[in-house]
């Protein structure tokens, strides 16, 4: 072997291999202090691919777990909800079968259906009230609740809340055929069975037609009983307090004279009973007027005379003979309610020659005080009440018959109304109803528009205002028009009659929770009436519950399989990513080793060089 002093490869090389071995170590105590293989892109390019991928996955199912947890929350607030809106219900159901019992009297009754009322507008605040994270869960708006459980639109995880609650459109239902020339409709429970039943007042085939309900907004044969000439106006009430409903007609020409059809209980009436009045009965209102405890009448006229006739009843479905009061010229609608908040029962009327509308406010004996008239659109046909504004006085609306308007008249409060505004509906609008179409707590309108053969409907803003009205085509002639639940969704439908048949608009419907239908538990009949709607109610809340309930376990599943994938990806990325501490203390080890045995070798081979020296020749002395 050559000795050189030039270039030392043997230490060149010592400092290559402890070089080496240094910066394996330097890898191995950076996985060892990080705890990671893979702590930049050289050290596994491919590695490092697959493990950001799965550590992706994984932040997105635990995110996805989160979004499930959330919709869990979402759903245990409504589920709460719901419960206390069934516990409303049943106390509803409990008063209804107490009022139902027949040892009670109407004005007793009037205390068990103050608490009843009291409970409905609970029960309206809560569905309206209730919110995750400020969104309304049941007023409709909410819809399909969707959860993100993962990446995709297969990740998706959509229920709703269930239920139903109005839009405020309609789409045509069924067609039921009746008497020739229906003038008017009234609706309830004729049989007893807890389903709708239908009653027209038939003008040209001079009857009265019942049209029994079997379920699913479908009716059975017809039952015609005899109504006498020149029908004009039909209305249902219990008049002999046997919790039976009844019904009033009124004839308008010849006899002049209104006509009592005491039901059976079976979906069949009496002959009917007449009892006369003046010239031209146009339309009736029913209530107790005089505080007896007994159901009156109070009939509207359409000749010239302005006067108005009051029956008082005796409670055995019978009447006083009628004595007559002023009211507006040609009075042909006239509709009974507390316009001034006494607990005593007022009238309006609709004075188609005036052209105004008439309010008399009760005295509680059957009598009432001077009229107050109003202006209103052209030749008011009919009248009708609710409350368009939220403000929990009662509005006007009147179907002015030689236009396309409306009038609207707004109550400031102790029977006294503003001025009336207009908004447009069909040409020549008949009969006008109030209802609330959409579920949000304030009365909208409907009127039957015999000129264009038209149903329009006018969804309030809340402000005592209106939407633009909805048009949608009924029948030629359509008059007769009502509102009621008749396929039981407990949302409100519309009735309307015109040629030989009725027609119903069924209401659509979102999911939510719908507020209780109109009821009424002051009277015997008025009470099992309202026993299958409260009935109904719970029961559709109980499915409602169970749909919530079935989202919250599918809920549930889907987060025990997106925890285990979420386990799964941890894993398999740890697999990968992490550093195995056996393995690399073992290597540290052996490099350690190696770094001390390179630097003792680089020590050596530094020194190497010097051996040339001793070969050199030393200058010696002389």
């Amino acid at each position: 072997m050559s000795v050189r002093i030039g270039s030392n490869i043997a230490s060149i090389g010592a400092q290559r291999k402890l070089a080496e071995n240094s910066n394996a170590l330097s890898t191995v105590f950076e996985r060892l202090s990080s705890g990671q293989r893979i702590n930049r892109a050289s050290d596994d390019a491919a590695g490092l691919a697959i493990a950001d991928s799965l550590n992706a996955g994984a932040r997105i199912f635990s995110q996805g777990i989160r979004n499930l947890n959330d919709g869990i929350s979402l759903l245990n607030i409504a589920d709460s909800a719901i419960e206390s809106l069934s516990t409303i219900v049943v106390r509803l159901e409990e008063l209804a079968a107490q009022a139902a019992n027949g040892v009670y009297s109407n004005q007793q009754r009037k205390a068990l259906d103050s608490e009843a009322q009291a409970l409905s507008k609970e029960f309206f605040r809560i569905s309206k009230e209730t919110k995750f994270n400020g969104q309304l869960l049941f007023s409709g708006e909410t819809g399909s609740v969707a959860l993100q459980a993962g990446v995709g639109d297969d990740a998706i995880l959509a229920a709703g809340v269930g239920g139903a609650i109005g839009t405020g459109t309609f789409s045509l239902g069924v067609s039921v055929a009746t008497g020739n020339g229906p003038v008017a409709i009234t609706s309830g429970d004729f049989n007893g069975d807890g389903i709708i039943d239908l009653a027209s007042a038939d003008f040209g085939g001079q009857s009265v037609t019942i049209k029994l309900g079997t379920g699913g907004g479908s009716f059975g044969a017809s039952i015609s009983i005899a109504g006498g000439a020149s029908l004009s106006m039909l209305e249902k009430a219990d008049f002999n307090g046997d919790g039976i409903l009844d019904l009033v007609t009124t004839n308008m020409t010849g006899t002049s004279e209104v006509g009592v059809l005491i039901g059976v209980g079976d979906g069949t009436f009496r002959d009917r009973v007449t009892f006369a009045v003046s010239s031209g009965p146009r339309s009736v209102a029913i209530g107790d007027f005089n505080g007896d405890g007994h159901i009156d009448l109070i009939t509207a006229h359409q000749p010239g005379a302005s006067n108005m006739n009051i029956l008082l009843g005796r409670g055995d479905g019978t009447f006083e003979a009628a004595t007559s009061f002023a009211a507006g010229a040609a009075a042909f609608s006239v509709i009974a309610r507390d316009f001034n908040g006494d607990g005593l029962l007022d009238i309006a009327t609709a004075d188609l020659a005036d052209s105004t509308v008439s309010v008399m406010l009760g005295a509680g004996n059957g009598s009432f005080g001077a009229r107050t008239a109003y202006a209103v659109g052209d030749s008011p046909w009919t009248i009708t009440a609710g409350d368009f504004n939220g403000d929990g006085i009662v509005d006007l609306a009147t179907a002015n018959s030689n236009t396309t308007t409306a009038s609207i008249l707004i109550g400031t409060g102790g029977g006294a109304f503003a001025a009336s505004f207009e908004e447009t509906v069909g040409t020549n609008p008949r009969q006008i109803v109030a209802g609330d179409f959409n579920g949000d707590g304030f009365d909208d309108l409907a009127t039957s528009d015999i000129g264009s053969g038209e149903l329009s409907v006018l969804i309030s803003t809340g402000s005592g205002t209106f939407e633009p009205r909805l048009g949608m085509a009924a029948m030629g002639n359509a008059t007769a028009i009502t509102t009621n639940d008749i396929n039981g969704d407990g949302v409100l439908d519309i009735l309307i009659g015109g040629g030989s048949n009725i027609r119903g608009f069924l209401g659509t419907t979102a999911q939510g929770v719908s507020p209780l239908l109109p009821f009424s538990l002051r009277t015997l009949a008025d009470s099992r009436q309202a026993l299958p709607l409260f009935a109904a109610k719970r029961s559709r809340l109980a499915v409602q519950r169970g749909q919530i309930g079935a989202f919250q376990s599918r809920i549930n599943v889907a987060a025990n399989v997106l925890q285990t994938a979420n386990e799964n990806f941890r894993a398999a990325e740890s697999r990968i990513r992490d550093t195995d501490v056996a393995s690399d203390t073992s290597h540290l080890t052996r490099l350690r080793i190696l770094q001390q045995a390179a630097a003792a070798v680089l020590a050596q081979a530094n020194v190497q060089p010097q051996l040339a020296l001793s070969l050199l020749p030393t200058d010696q002395a002389a």
